[in-house]
């Protein structure tokens, strides 16, 4: 079994996946960062 990383910038259909199933809004991505960070101060 094989994948591939793509590293370059998402497409609107793969940005609509990432909101509906992952719930990857930009509110939540500031508010995971600043949890991460938290955590490894």
């Amino acid at each position: 079994m094989a994948f591939q990383l793509e590293s370059g910038p998402l497409d609107e259909a793969t940005k609509a996946i990432a909101e509906k199933e992952l719930r990857e809004t930009p509110d939540n991505v500031k508010n995971g960062i600043e949890a991460l960070r938290k955590l490894i101060e």
